[in-house]
């Protein structure tokens, strides 16, 4: 069972602004969650200390949310549900939009008035409707410390503090059973990796269960010879991993973390769930040679070397050929007649040509012949009229 949410501060949007005459005055709240009288307190209900739920359709279950005033003034506190949903491990807010949650969701009072070091209750409860699908739901429970203005009895100064102070809670609700809303995760791996010339540590998760997870963790960095040690954990979140993916997240590792072997006791929780692995690392501030990398190089640019030093000699080679032959020589190439040169196949090639055109010239031949008959026809005609003359 999770420990009681006491002096949360989380997400504070406004501090004092405090009249001169009472630099004194000032809001702050905290707040703690409690099991509802008549609820399980049980470790069956593991939940039963923060604003996680799981329920089955048909059945319901309430929290206590007991806010303390923890500045020195009256103050009025709002209390609000409000839509979230996690971006990258990162509640991200939109208080125009009503919660999905909103409809199965109620409260005994929006408003508490609190005085200085005192507390106030609210009782908030869950509902939910047969029938309603299985799934995961997500919200905000927003407490706000409304303005005042205020008076003090004992010096009679006023104090008007205009800003507000606000803080965040992230509200969980599976609906369904541990058969159906399971939140399961491992961490396989944790070591170091140079993103731009930068050390991070990399911790890869897998989800093993059946629903979405975005968790959040921590790595403390231990020294196994207890010569340097890290006072504070490294903290990070994770962007949203689904179920039977694995997932890399980056942390920038702090640069006064020195080079070394090192002991990195590495934690995880979504919801309810917790996971660690303790694994030895090393850690470089710079990062380390890549010898193979670096060999893979240099016999790249050798060998592009060589095919170009092949190429040169190549042109040099036939320039060489070109240059040594003398426009005689040339010319002399040029007219010679090769080996293997065949005459006589040339000239039987000619005279089938000529056998082929000879029968197309005598054709031609033969068709104005056949024009002369006319002419002595036309000359005979006039020969007739000579006897007649010898009379």
């Amino acid at each position: 069972m999770r420990k009681p949410l006491s002096a949360l501060a989380a997400i504070l949007f406004g501090l004092m602004a405090a009249a001169p005459t009472f630099a004194s005055g000032n809001l702050g709240v905290a707040v703690q969650v409690k099991p509802a009288l008549g609820e399980n307190t049980s470790s069956v209900d593991a939940h039963s200390t923060n604003l996680t739920f799981l329920l089955k359709p048909g059945t319901s279950s309430s929290r206590i949310l007991q806010v303390q005033n923890t500045g020195n003034v009256p103050g009025i506190f709002s209390l609000r549900l409000a839509y979230s949903h996690l971006v990258n491990g990162v509640p991200v807010f939109n208080e125009t939009k009503a919660s999905e949650i909103a409809p199965w969701f109620s409260m005994s009072t929006s408003k508490l008035q609190i005085g200085p070091g005192s507390t106030g209750e609210s009782t908030l409860r869950l509902k939910i409707p047969l029938g309603t699908p299985i799934g995961i739901h997500e919200g905000t429970i927003f407490i706000t410390a409304d303005p005042v203005s205020t008076t003090s009895a004992t010096r009679g100064a006023q104090a008007s503090i205009k800003s507000n102070v606000r803080i965040a809670l992230s509200f969980f609700l599976g609906v369904g059973d541990t058969s159906q809303i399971i939140t399961l995760f491992s961490i396989e791996n944790v070591k170091e990796s140079f993103i731009n010339g930068l050390p991070f540590l990399v911790v890869s998760l897998r989800n093993t269960g059946k629903l979405p997870i975005a968790p959040s963790g921590s790595i403390a960095l231990e020294d196994p010879k207890h010569v340097f040690n890290v006072s504070a954990p490294i903290n990070f979140n994770s962007g949203t991993i689904q179920p039977g993916t694995a997932s890399d997240v980056e942390i920038a590792l702090p640069p006064t973390i020195p080079s070394g072997h090192w002991s990195a006791l590495t934690t995880v929780t979504q919801g309810a769930v917790d996971q660690s692995r303790r694994a030895d690392i090393t850690i470089y501030t710079v990062a380390p040679a890549n010898y193979g990398a670096m060999i893979i190089k240099v016999a790249v640019a050798f060998f592009s070397l060589l095919l170009i030093i092949f190429g040169l000699l190549i042109i040099k080679r036939n320039r060489k050929r070109n240059d040594g032959i003398t426009s005689e020589e040339a010319v002399d190439q040029s007219l010679s007649v090769p080996a293997n040169f065949d005459f006589e196949a040339i000239l039987r090639e000619l005279e089938a040509r000529k056998k082929k055109k000879a029968p197309a010239k005598k054709t031609a031949k033969k068709a104005p012949a056949k024009k002369a008959p006319a002419k002595k026809t036309a000359k005979k005609a006039p020969a007739k009229k000579a006897p007649p003359k010898r009379r």
